[in-house]
């Protein structure tokens, strides 16, 4: 079957499986993402309701796939919840850490992000969050791949320090765990450059790839699901004509 694609000048995004995408080795300047956490919530196509062992299987094929087409000194920025359920809680964040290393990334540090003022729209998502966050506090861990290149010196404060901003309304992007565009904004302005490639394996709403457009970022997307793949492709869209 066909890869489905649209471009918008020096942004594309691909309706497809991240793991089974050809993307050329070392191509990638920066990654930022934040995948599926494995709480229940309804992604589509995607299943996010694996066991954990399951779960950790996927995290490790997909930080494999990414550390191989990262550049060498290249980063990733992953968004992720401290831990996720409520009764045999499973530490997400530090599991994740661990795989990251084995792949051969080296950690750099933690920036957290307190989203304590962020919109719950209902019910349902309030149980989704309240499985997966504790006390509406998420991560964002940064790795690199070879050797770190420091950054841009306006930007270090943002390293090792804590972020607080809301949320995305999850109807304004009809997605259900969209994160907020200023995430990606600060990531792409501290760790890249004018005309670097950046990638989203885990697109959802788009938002990663709003940020690249601004700041003028070659941007690649990569969105599983058909319904969230349209759904960013209007968004980049309507942002474009602005």
């Amino acid at each position: 079957m066909a890869i489905k694609s649209f471009r918008i000048q020096d942004i594309i995004v691909h309706n497809c499986n991240f793991l089974n995408f050809n993307l050329s080795e070392s191509s990638v300047d920066l990654i930022i993402t934040s995948p599926p956490y494995n709480i229940g919530i309804d992604y589509g196509i995607y299943n996010d309701n694996k066991t954990y062992k399951e779960y950790l299987e996927f995290t490790k094929k997909w930080l494999g796939k990414s550390f191989d087409i990262l550049k060498s000194n290249g980063r990733i920025c992953i968004n992720v919840p401290i831990d996720t359920g409520k009764n045999g809680k499973r530490s997400l964040a530090a599991d994740l850490t661990i795989l990251a290393k084995r792949t051969g990334f080296k950690y750099k540090g933690t920036i957290v992000w307190d989203h304590s003022t962020s919109l719950m729209t209902s019910s349902k998502q309030k149980k989704f969050y309240a499985m997966a966050f504790s006390k509406n506090i998420e991560l964002i861990l940064i790795f690199y791949k070879d050797e770190w290149i420091s950054v841009k010196k306006e930007f270090r404060d943002y390293v090792n320090e804590i972020w607080k901003f809301s949320g995305e309304n999850p109807k304004r992007v009809n997605h259900p765990a969209a994160f907020p565009v200023e995430i990606p904004r600060r990531l792409i302005k501290m760790f890249s450059e004018t005309n670097d490639i950046v990638l989203d394996p885990f697109l959802g709403s788009g938002t990663t790839l709003m940020a690249c457009k601004q700041l003028l970022r070659k941007g690649i997307g990569i969105e599983i699901d058909e319904k969230y793949f349209e759904g960013s492709k209007t968004r980049i869209s309507d942002q474009n004509k602005h």
